[in-house]
């Protein structure tokens, strides 16, 4: 009888343990499901564009701030900072459209697995309901180049989403400054162009143009009264005023040569804007340039015809930067300092007269 009472509380202690065991799991599953459709319902962008008061940048080799005032933004720091609204525009889109596609975890311990307490790249959102959105870019997802790990501060959550944000912080402080107006001309336009560098000065002078020529030859068959048919074989004319030791030698141009680079003056394009109110230019060697190109041209009317009013544009080059990438330049008298591509650089100052001067 005692050996059943004995068997009889074995079974039933069995049975205890079972059933606390079906309940624990049954009760960690539910729990497990309930943090799985709290995680789903996570929304990184819970904001719309109109409400963003004011939005910060933070990266290792900048910090921008700016805030809304009316339709546009303005920088909190310095008034005068020339906004780009297409950039700004461009960072709160990608702000109030933020979403990712995996959920990583919350256990905030695991920041600097994910690179996320050491890439200094974050942005931080202030709404007009008082409320703030902070989010830390971190690495690149391994298996996908195309995403990244981010932190959610406000929610303490570590996600994948992808690569826009990081984009938008890496494209640097000058993508967030308003560029100066850039002259875009026609190759006929152009009147003169004057190459000065500390080893070579020449000219590229436009002497008559072919549209000039055949209005002189109409207008003599005109007034001659011929009414012969005119066989018109006119192009432009241009000179090379080569300059040494003080003397200028004028040869006739090589149009072959010319028009293969006449468009390198028609503009120019600048990499990344270094600042936009520089009080000491001798910094960027920019005091004393080692190059300079002026570039004059005939304005052009409202209907887009030439006109005889001449303007000029001066692109002045200094130093390279440290990695010897870019150089440092200025247009015209501006406070603006700019970096080119060395072969932007090399296509309008690589030249020699000789290069254009026509061989007899």
């Amino acid at each position: 009888m005692k050996k059943k009472n004995r068997n009889l509380i074995i079974l039933v202690a069995a049975l205890i343990v079972l059933c606390a065991a079906y309940l624990i799991i049954r009760f960690a599953g539910n729990k497990d499901k309930e943090e799985t459709a709290e995680e789903k319902n996570i929304m990184l962008s819970d904001f719309q564009k109109e409400e963003i008061k004011a939005f910060y940048v933070y990266a290792q080799d900048y910090e921008l701030s700016f805030k809304r005032s009316g339709d546009t933004f303005v920088n909190i720091e310095d008034a005068a900072f020339p906004v780009n609204m297409t950039k700004i525009n461009s960072m709160l889109d990608t702000l109030v459209s933020l979403d990712y596609h995996t959920f990583i975890s919350k256990d905030m311990s695991l920041l600097s697995e994910y690179g996320i307490d050491r890439n200094g790249k974050r942005v931080v959102v202030d709404l007009n309901n008082g409320k703030t959105r902070s989010f830390v870019v971190g690495d690149l997802l391994l298996l996908d180049k195309s995403s990244i790990y981010l932190l959610d501060v406000e929610n303490e959550i570590i996600v994948a989403c992808q690569y826009a944000l990081n984009t938008q912080i890496m494209a640097g402080k000058s993508s967030f400054i308003e560029k100066e107006e850039v002259i875009s001309l026609d190759e006929n336009q152009i009147k003169r162009i004057d190459i000065l560098t500390n080893e070579k000065n020449y000219s590229l002078v436009k002497q008559k143009s072919a549209l000039d020529a055949i209005d002189e030859i109409l207008k003599e068959s005109m007034e001659s009264g011929s009414e012969e048919l005119i066989n018109i074989d006119i192009v432009d004319e241009w000179t090379v005023t080569d300059s040494f030791d003080g003397q200028n030698t004028v040869n006739q141009c090589d149009l072959e040569a010319l028009e293969k680079d006449l468009w390198n003056y028609t503009t120019y394009t600048t990499s990344f804007t270094i600042e936009y109110n520089c009080k000491d230019f001798a910094q960027y060697g920019l005091d004393n340039p080692w190059a300079t190109l002026i570039v004059f041209f005939n304005e052009k009317d409202e209907d887009g015809k030439l006109t005889d009013k001449l303007s000029s544009y001066k692109l002045t080059v200094g130093n390279k930067d440290e990695a010897g990438d870019y150089y440092y330049i200025r247009i015209n008298d501006s406070s603006y300092v700019y970096k080119m591509t060395n072969a932007l650089v090399e296509n309008r100052f690589g030249k020699q007269a000789i290069d254009y001067i026509k061989l007899k």
